[in-house]
């Protein structure tokens, strides 16, 4: 499963190729989670979150339903998404989920990495996720 972490509209504003260019990219990236690092059986939810700026930096997270990483997984990722052209963004981030196991009452969950809450914690007032990861990535 896929999620998104912008609205429709927003999504289509911020990628000037159109959504096939997003496609190609998950796709891309999704043979990633072929590797052996992450075949897990699903006793917890588990899922790859990206999030691709305007300036072409790209950052993931293999994270499980805490949002703690996962090794070795996020090496693989880390390396992969390296090796990547993402597709060209702009006007904010693009930021999505893929969930590679799941248990059944993953339905609803959302993945959040933990380095997210540390943001969170030193803004002091709610911030959207876009917002957020761009100012993960003013922090790189």
């Amino acid at each position: 499963m896929i999620r998104l972490y912008q609205p429709d509209d927003q999504l289509t504003a911020r990628l000037p190729g159109g959504s096939n260019a997003l496609v190609d990219f998950v796709q891309m990236v999704g043979e990633t989670l072929n590797q052996p690092e992450f075949e897990h059986p699903p006793q917890e939810n588990r899922a790859l979150v990206i999030a691709i700026s305007p300036t072409g930096k790209v950052i993931g997270w293999a994270i499980d339903q805490t949002g703690n990483i996962l090794h070795p997984e996020q090496d693989v990722v880390d390396r992969t998404l390296h090796e990547l052209t993402p597709p060209t963004v702009v006007h904010g981030a693009i930021v999505l989920a893929i969930h590679y196991a799941e248990t059944l009452s993953g339905d609803n969950w959302v993945p959040f990495p933990q380095e997210w809450n540390d943001i969170l914690k030193t803004a002091g007032e709610p911030i959207p996720v876009d917002k957020l990861v761009m100012h993960y990535f003013e922090t790189l």
